[in-house]
């Protein structure tokens, strides 16, 4: 049987201030938001959606995107942004106009193969 007779700590004090200052506290309330698991559920729903057409998946993917953000609150929208800048998603009027005119253009397509 082995006594330990002097205690050697596993972290170090660096490690106890990441810690401490990760901590909730009342001057950094906890928040469940998490803006990249909200883009990438939209990202799933819109691909099972969408089938082999990309013109399609983005479009359904920008409108539905905007109107999460248009849903979310003041403190949370720029959380939202930043992942979606990370993305290299837009989801500004010029981007989805461009996105729904691809989808346009690509109904025409399938419509004229289908007929």
């Amino acid at each position: 049987m082995s006594v330990v007779t002097q205690f050697q700590p596993n972290l170090t004090r660096a490690d106890f201030l990441n810690f401490w200052s990760g901590r909730p506290s009342a001057d950094k309330p906890v928040s469940d938001f998490d803006p990249a698991a909200v883009i990438s559920h939209h990202v799933d729903c819109c691909v099972k959606g969408s089938g082999c057409h990309y013109e399609l998946y983005e479009a359904r993917l920008l409108r539905t995107l905007r109107q999460e953000f248009d849903t979310l609150p003041r403190h949370h929208r720029i959380e939202f942004q930043q992942a979606l800048i990370l993305r290299e998603i837009r989801i500004d009027d010029e981007a989805i106009d461009e996105a729904e005119q691809a989808e346009a253009e690509c109904m025409a397509e399938i419509h004229r193969e289908q007929a």
